[in-house]
């Protein structure tokens, strides 16, 4: 009875312990919604972070993309799950740094439209897809893309076209074929040599096994001889 009142007191304790949000951070990241509806485009509000509400009474660490700190309250984390397209109204953004945010999908081309973009990082995601090019992406190195095996394109110098790799054409076949007979023809005729050198060694021991095959040959030759005289 007594153990188990220890075990209830702890989890009342526990459930007491877990703090909601902080009403500050929850205005904060319900501002950084409304920014990002300001500029989405048209018809795309209303899919803009859809579980950040304004209601108070919203916890904003049981939102889609936030953690918080179990004991304190406090935003620990923020995870959009893709890159939203609405960041292409961020004109005058100089920098977006998105790394180490267990993103996936693609990059947005609509990014191309930053033209105040100066350092962009996305690296240690999981995005995948075409890289988009022109304007200022044209200037970011492979630095920017790291930790994203399946990112392709520019400047990852990687092909996102499978049929590019070039086929051998009939010339350089003909002569790999050429260079594998002759291999095989070299080991074929070492193979015998060594067979026959073997059974030479062992031929000139005075062995039972040697005796009989000096008898077997004998007796052959004898034959051929009695056919033909």
């Amino acid at each position: 009875m007594c153990q188990n009142l220890i075990w209830v007191m702890i989890l009342l304790g526990q459930i007491h312990g877990y703090k909601s949000c902080i009403q500050k951070e929850r205005m904060a990241l319900f501002e950084i919604k409304m920014y990002m509806i300001s500029v989405a485009q048209e018809g795309e509000s209303n899919s803009v972070l859809p579980t950040w509400t304004n209601d108070t009474k919203s916890d904003c660490c049981r939102w889609k993309g936030v953690k918080c700190n179990r004991s304190s309250g406090r935003v620990t984390e923020i995870a959009f799950g893709v890159i939203p397209r609405s960041f292409s109204g961020l004109k005058t953004v100089e920098s977006l740094d998105l790394s180490f945010n267990r993103l996936h999908g693609e990059i947005p081309p609509q990014l191309t439209e930053l033209s105040s973009l100066a350092v962009f990082n996305v690296s240690y995601n999981n995005l995948s897809g075409v890289i988009p090019q022109g304007k200022q992406f044209n200037t970011f190195d492979t630095k920017s893309y790291l930790g994203n095996p399946f990112l392709c394109g520019q400047p990852t110098n990687k092909s996102c076209n499978s049929n590019n790799v070039k086929e051998p054409d009939n010339e350089v076949e003909a002569h790999e074929y050429a260079i594998d007979m002759v291999s095989f023809y070299w080991s074929l005729t070492a193979s015998y040599v060594t067979i026959l050198v073997g059974v030479l060694a062992s031929l000139s021991f005075d062995s039972p096994w040697s005796r009989a095959w000096f008898n077997t040959v004998d007796a052959f030759l004898l034959k051929v001889r009695n056919l033909f005289w």
